[in-house]
């Protein structure tokens, strides 16, 4: 199976992002993105999708996520068009809490993408005639600035693609979610641990926002994410401080309060465990300002 980086599109990986249109007329075998996740738009057409071992019909106007490690591709494409966005979503949504916080975000950029990895979960966001066609624009505008790269085209990719974000976000919410999907009780209590990593944070409380008891809560948690709530807290506090280490010239030591750690020599021994080098080894070998 084809094993694709972000590298294999763009050579500024200071800016981890890239967009093009893509035309399948038969089939296009599955593949796996190993550092970047995927956003889809289907322009035109129509094909099956594969993903892993489940396979569903997809059609002009329908918009998914594929995060990294999840194998993918299409079938019996037929005048089958789309417009694919790679990106890193800890370097695009940095920041932007209110964004982040939406339960229709958190279905479709965050809970749909862990689904699709083992389960059949095809509650994918299709867009109506006027949202398509705004969204349509905008992607011309998008692919005209990343191919003419003027000056000022990554602060218009990055603004571009959160607007796209938030229509996204908002359609998906407005869409009424079946209770057999299980997805309202875990998007709340996601989106306030993302929003509040910097807090000190408790299982009674995730669950208490999930309407949830607490056994149940983990339960369903483990079975969407793959892990347990407590360790899906460290590696997002992890992920924020990569991005503090990357550009920034804060002190490791402030960047692991900033980030929820307590103590930064814990701070300092979880990302080895997780990385394999020390925060201050991960910023001599990454970092985009001067050390």
């Amino acid at each position: 199976m084809n094993k694709m980086k972000l590298e294999f599109f763009t050579n500024d990986l200071s800016f981890p992002f890239s967009i093009h249109y893509g035309k399948h007329e038969r089939r296009f075998d599955q593949h796996i993105h190993l550092d970047f996740d995927e956003l889809v738009i289907v322009l035109r057409g129509h094909a099956n999708h594969v993903v892993s071992s489940e396979t569903y019909p997809i059609s002009k106007g329908d918009v998914f996520v594929i995060s990294s490690n999840t194998a993918h591709g299409y079938e019996h494409c037929q005048d089958f068009k789309i417009c694919n966005i790679m990106f890193r979503r800890n370097h695009i949504f940095d920041a932007m809490d209110d964004i982040c916080n939406m339960g229709g975000f958190h279905a479709l950029f965050v809970i749909e993408p862990s689904l699709s990895r083992t389960h059949s979960f095809t509650n994918r966001l299709s867009l109506q005639a006027q949202s398509f066609h705004t969204v349509n624009q905008i992607l011309t505008e998008m692919i005209t600035e990343y191919n003419q790269k003027k000056p000022g085209y990554k602060t218009f990719l990055k603004s571009s693609f959160l607007s796209l974000a938030l229509i996204f976000a908002r359609v998906y919410q407005e869409n009424s979610i079946t209770e057999t999907d299980q997805l309202p009780p875990l998007i709340t209590p996601v989106a306030y641990l993302e929003t509040h990593y910097q807090e000190t944070i408790t299982m009674e409380q995730l669950a208490e926002r999930s309407g949830l008891s607490v056994r149940h809560f983990n339960r369903l948690f483990q079975e969407t994410y793959h892990t347990s709530p407590g360790r899906y807290l460290l590696q997002y506090r992890i992920q924020k401080s990569e991005s503090l280490l990357h550009y920034t010239n804060i002190p490791i030591s402030d960047i692991a309060f900033q980030c929820g750690f307590n103590d930064s020599n814990y701070f300092s021994r979880q990302f080895h465990k997780i990385h394999g080098i020390s925060p201050s080894q991960f910023r001599k070998q990454t970092a985009q300002v001067p050390v």
